[in-house]
């Protein structure tokens, strides 16, 4: 294993990667994912990062943090590692375990999973990047303290891992309602509802009903 590395990133519905090595510090690799995501702004950043095939995600918080994900690259001899990247205002607060998978705790818009997973070594075996997004939506009452937008990319992560398709028939910053797509024509009751709580900013999903009648979508 030589000591260049990748990091494939994932925020919201846009994935992205960056290369780097040793010498590069926690705030170098922090600049540039906000270089390579220009949306994030002076947004609060937080990191989680799973090196495959480690099923464990990771903060990624500081230069600790940083010298230990060094370690865990070389503990399974991988040049890669998946990140996700979760952007809050100022005002928030409590973000440490926002991108757990443990969550305690995405749009409609088109995502190609295949840009992003599996497509830095098409010689080997195809291996997806999103251990732990089966976790990301769970039960009723399950809160997201990044918001609406935390909420919808955690569940737009889940729909891809789970390998469905869902519409929304409501999305606001207040109040998000989706089906599986196959509602209509398999009768499908897979079903979401969140909204936000006033008092502290975090959406909460309110109903989940978390089965599928449908066949769903198989992912090659």
């Amino acid at each position: 294993m030589d000591s260049n590395y990748t990091a494939k990133l994932v925020y919201s519905v846009e994935g992205a990667a960056v290369s780097f090595d040793h010498s590069v510090s926690y705030i170098d690799f922090s600049n540039s994912v906000r270089d390579r995501f220009p949306v994030l702004g002076k947004s609060i950043v937080n990191m989680r990062y799973t090196v495959f095939p480690d099923i464990v995600s990771y903060r990624l918080e500081n230069e600790d943090d940083m010298k230990m994900m060094f370690r865990v690259l070389a503990r399974y001899s991988s040049n890669f590692v998946d990140v996700d990247v979760c952007s809050f205002d100022v005002s928030a607060s409590g973000s440490e375990s926002v991108l757990s998978n443990n969550v305690s705790e995405d749009s409609s818009v088109s995502f190609d999973e295949n840009d992003y997973l599996g497509c830095y070594k098409p010689e080997e075996a195809k291996r997806y990047c999103s251990k732990g997004w089966e976790n990301y939506i769970k039960s009723k009452d399950q809160k997201f303290q990044g918001g609406v937008e935390e909420f919808r990319l955690k569940l737009r992560m889940y729909a891809i891992e789970m390998g469905f398709e869902y519409k929304y028939v409501r999305n606001t910053k207040k109040r998000v309602v989706a089906y599986c797509s196959k509602r209509e024509s398999e009768h499908c009751g897979w079903c979401v509802k969140a909204s936000l709580l006033e008092y502290n900013r975090f959406f909460v999903i309110t109903d989940l009903v978390n089965e599928h009648s449908c066949d769903g979508v198989v992912r090659l």
